[in-house]
C-alpha cells in the first residue's frame, strides 16, 4: 500500500469543517480591515501631503487671498482630522478582526486536535479488537490441533 492510510471518519470531522469555515470567514475579515487600514492611512497621508504642498505656495499678496488661504487651510485641516479619525477606526476595527481571527484559528485547532485524538483512539481500538480476534483464532487452532493430535493416538 502507497502512501499513508487513509483518514478515519469521525463525528468531530463535520466541527472541523465549520470551525475551518468559520476561520478562513475571519481570515478574510482581517483581510479586508487590513485593507481599510491601508486606504485610510494612503488617504490621511495624501491630505497632509496636500496640505503641505498648499502651505508652501508662498505668500497671498491682498487681504483676500489671505481669507482664501486661510479657509483653504481649515477645510484642509477638518480633512484632515477627518482621515486621521478614519484611519484610527480603521485600525481599532483591524485589531478587533485580529483577535476574532486569533480566537477562530485557536478553535479550529483545538477541534482538528480533537479529531486526530479520536482517530488515534480509534485507531487503536481497532487494534485491539484485531489482536483479540487474533488471539481467539490461535486458541481455536491450537485446541483443533490438540484435538486432531489426541485423534491420532
Amino acid at each position: 500500500m502507497d502512501g499513508p492510510p487513509p483518514k478515519r471518519k469521525t463525528r468531530l470531522d463535520l466541527l472541523v469543517q465549520l470551525r475551518e469555515r468559520e476561520e478562513e470567514a475571519a481570515r478574510l475579515e482581517f483581510a479586508k480591515a487590513a485593507a481599510a487600514v491601508q486606504r485610510a492611512r494612503a488617504l490621511e497621508t495624501a491630505l497632509r501631503e496636500r496640505a503641505a504642498k498648499e502651505r508652501d505656495l508662498g505668500r497671498p499678496s491682498g487681504a483676500d487671498e489671505w481669507e482664501i488661504v486661510e479657509a483653504s487651510q481649515r477645510r484642509a485641516a477638518v480633512a484632515i482630522e477627518a482621515a486621521a479619525q478614519k484611519t484610527r477606526e480603521a485600525v481599532e476595527a483591524e485589531r478587533k478582526a485580529r483577535a476574532i481571527l486569533d480566537e477562530a484559528h485557536r478553535a479550529a485547532e483545538a477541534m482538528r486536535r480533537a479529531a486526530e485524538a479520536k482517530r488515534e483512539e480509534l485507531r487503536l481500538e481497532e487494534e485491539r479488537q484485531e489482536r483479540k480476534e487474533l488471539d481467539a483464532l490461535g486458541q481455536l487452532l491450537h485446541g483443533f490441533r490438540r484435538r486432531k493430535g489426541e485423534g491420532d493416538r
